[in-house]
């Protein structure tokens, strides 16, 4: 009876472990799979993160390519200030030719005068030599007529010689003025081609300086657009030292990850050892079972045998009170020698039932070592099936290693998709920079 109560209970103890197998078979599976895509997103992020030490090595780059213009930002500077000074000489000189231009204008007028004065003079050298020729004729006519004619003559030529007389005076006067106009124009003729030469001089420092003054306010320009994208850069600059603690960090959330991810493989190598050595104990189960259908007929047998047994008990039983109540009729066959061949017979049946019996009770032997034997079978298989409990418990523990396992992959999920927000950040601050890069490749 006790072996089949536990023959009827190691059934369902035998199920649950193929039950728990199978679960665990598929969520190995499924742990695999997950395993794989951290691997991919693993990759992926590998390759994040060279796109993220590229762009790391570009804004250190871009932090050198500032330095330099930092360095020519301040030569800019120097020069600025160098441009300022020849500004403010250049504006001091053009408030001196101002004035000197003005001086220039003046003499211009002034010599408009003069030639408006010599031109009077020669206008009135031909009055002279109009005079002249009137006089010739006059003389002319003197020699033709005589008498009163030349009389009166003779007063208009002495009219005539005080008015020229007077015209020679105010000609030889007329001559100082002009020679020290002549002069004067000279000298004003020397300094007008002095300021016609320093006038063009002028004009061409004056076109410089508006070249200058042009080149100045595009420098300045520059310079202002060039502050501008220096604070740009700065913010810039600090936006990416921000980005390098967040790329700093989340190379440190990798190499956790990638440690998670080692721990994760180490785990499903263990589990699958573990797989492995449960795949053996549910052989040694199948096995187990087997035998244990086997030694069901024997056991049945057995049964048999116990039954059996009980009968023979209660023939024996039977036998003795037969052998007693014989014993009793001996004694009185023994009285009544009627009965002798009767009694004779019966012992004679009663001696051929007790060969059986010991017959019986010989294979009875041999059942009940056979009993014996699988009674240590049995037992081994409790050993074992006891040994399954424990592996069953171990498997439980490793389930829960599992969801341990599933909630660190969740956390890592949790984790990749954090890292891919601030990747997603980081690519858009990628292209921000790529605007900045192309503003100034067009400065």
């Amino acid at each position: 009876m006790m072996f089949s109560q536990s023959k009827k209970k190691e059934p369902k103890e035998t199920r649950d472990p193929q039950e728990l197998l199978e679960v665990l078979e598929n969520n190995i599976n499924e742990i695999q799979e997950i395993i794989r895509s951290a691997r991919n997103e693993k990759a992926d992020l590998r390759s994040l993160l060279t796109s993220v030490e590229n762009e790391r090595s570009q804004t250190e780059e871009d932090r050198r390519w500032i330095g330099e213009l930092r360095n020519e930002m301040s030569d800019v500077r120097r020069d600025y200030d160098q441009v300022k000074v020849r500004v403010e000489q250049i504006s001091n000189s053009a408030d001196r030719l101002e004035s000197t231009l003005e001086q220039a204008f003046a003499f211009e007028k002034r010599m408009d005068r003069i030639e408006k004065i010599v031109s009077k003079i020669t206008s009135s050298e031909d009055f002279i030599t109009s005079i002249s020729q009137k006089v010739d004729t006059i003389l002319e006519k003197f020699e033709k007529s005589g008498g009163s004619a030349l009389q009166d003559s003779l007063r208009g030529i002495t009219e005539l010689e005080e008015r020229q007389r007077k015209a020679m005076e105010i000609i030889d006067k007329l001559d100082q003025k002009i020679s020290s106009f002549t002069q004067v124009t000279s000298k004003t003729q020397n300094d007008l081609e002095d300021v016609v030469s320093s006038a063009d001089a002028i004009k061409n420092r004056m076109a410089e300086l508006e070249r200058e003054i042009e080149n100045f306010r595009i420098m300045k320009d520059k310079i202002d657009n060039l502050n501008s994208l220096t604070e740009y850069v700065k913010s810039k600059v600090k936006a990416l030292d921000q980005q390098r603690l967040v790329v700093e960090k989340a190379n440190e959330e990798a190499g956790k990850l990638n440690a998670l991810i080692w721990r994760i493989d180490a785990d499903l190598k263990q589990v699958q050892n573990k797989l492995g050595s449960l795949e053996k104990t549910e052989k040694n189960i199948a096995r187990i079972e087997g035998m244990l259908q086997q030694s069901q007929a024997s056991i049945n047998e057995i049964r048999r045998f116990e039954l059996f047994m009980t009968e023979t008990t209660q023939k024996m039983e039977e036998m003795r009170q037969l052998d007693s109540s014989l014993d009793r009729k001996l004694v009185e066959f023994q009285r009544n020698s009627k009965h002798i061949d009767q009694v004779s017979e019966k012992v004679h049946e009663i001696n051929t039932q007790s060969k059986n019996t010991e017959a019986v009770l010989n294979t009875l032997a041999k059942h009940q070592q056979m009993v014996e034997s699988t009674r240590a079978q049995v037992m081994e298989y409790e050993k074992a099936a006891d040994k399954i409990r424990v592996k069953v418990e171990e498997v439980t523990q490793e389930w829960q290693i599992i969801d341990a396992i599933n909630q660190r992959i969740k956390s890592a999920e949790q984790q990749i998709g954090e890292i891919d927000a601030r990747l997603d950040s980081v690519a858009e601050k990628e292209k921000s920079i790529a605007g900045f890069e192309s503003r100034l490749n067009e400065i």
